[in-house]
């Protein structure tokens, strides 16, 4: 997975109920929204059985747990 390293001040509200229509949009706005949490103050830090869980980390899960054939609904 290639992280952006760049990104725009721009905050583009995304409505209640929005459905992403693929990982990669899902992915985006993980790793944009965590950047967005990181410039108001946030500090993701936290290290757990080797690994960071920042937002680059919750994107990888999530493409993980997407591609593991898991019935609509699953939590």
């Amino acid at each position: 997975m290639r992280v952006p390293v760049n990104y725009t001040e721009i905050v583009v509200q995304v409505p209640y109920g929005y459905v992403f229509t693929n990982r990669a949009m899902m992915v985006d706005f993980l790793l944009s929204y965590g950047q967005y949490l990181q410039s108001q103050g946030l500090l993701f830090t936290l290290i757990e059985n080797g690994y960071t869980l920042d937002w680059p980390q919750m994107a990888q899960e999530f493409l993980y747990f997407s591609q593991q054939g898991w019935q609509t609904g699953t939590l």
